[in-house]
């Protein structure tokens, strides 16, 4: 997507191809440690890079503020609560069994979507009523860089700034329980729907009216607030 927001220059110096491996040469490191300013949102915090702690442990990358909406499936972690509420068990796509969202999500967007191209009119439920986009936090969920396909999408089945039972933030490594929503502003978070229009959803959303809005052919009519 490089060429389509003004990041030509960053594309054609890394030269990825579906077969590099980001840590493939000096070139690549350099092009994908670069943070890109359109992917932060002005109240993160977090440095723009960091060597990153998980997956492509040594390796500098640019972080981003921004996640694609995997859906709401979800079989890791503990339960987790919001508001006195238990968060589990989580849904599994229509049809199917899987749990494991972050490689067959009910979502837009997840590790392994190039498998299943996506268009438009495939999201029966509506572009206006799907989300498409969440903000991550850097500080909060050590998988958040923008060059790598495991930190850039995030599941719904863990409601938006979820907390431990006693009130209190999740380790950023706590991967099960983080992979998800979250962000710096009072109350809620930022989504983007597949329309492009743009709303804020409160951490007060029933749970239920959450997920749904994640899933692309779920068929839910749901009110986001």
């Amino acid at each position: 997507m490089l060429p389509y927001v003004e990041q030509e220059a960053v594309y054609k110096l890394a030269n990825v191809s579906d077969t590099t491996n980001l840590d493939a040469n000096a070139t690549v490191l350099s092009a994908i440690a670069r943070p890109m300013a359109f992917l932060r949102c002005p109240t993160d915090i977090t440095p723009g890079t960091r060597t990153d702690a998980a997956n492509i442990a040594g390796v500098t990358v640019g972080l981003t503020s921004y996640k694609g909406v995997a859906g709401s499936n979800w079989g890791n972690g503990e339960t987790r609560w919001r508001n006195g509420t238990p968060e589990g068990p989580f849904p599994s796509p229509t049809g199917t069994s899987d749990h494991v969202g972050v490689i067959n999500g009910n979502g837009i967007f997840f590790r392994t979507d190039y498998l299943r191209p996506l268009k438009l009119l495939a999201i029966t439920d509506g572009t206006s009523n799907t989300f498409m986009i969440g903000e991550a936090i850097g500080m909060k969920d050590i998988h958040t860089s923008w060059p790598y396909s495991n930190n850039v999408c995030a599941t719904c089945g863990i409601g938006p700034n979820s907390l431990r039972t006693n009130s209190t933030e999740y380790a950023a490594n706590d991967w099960g329980n983080v992979y998800s929503f979250r962000s710096m502003h009072s109350g809620g978070l930022q989504f983007a729907n597949a329309d492009a229009s743009v709303r804020f959803v409160r951490d007060t959303i029933p749970l239920a009216n959450y997920r749904a809005m994640c899933t692309i052919t779920g068929g839910e009519v749901v009110n986001p607030d």
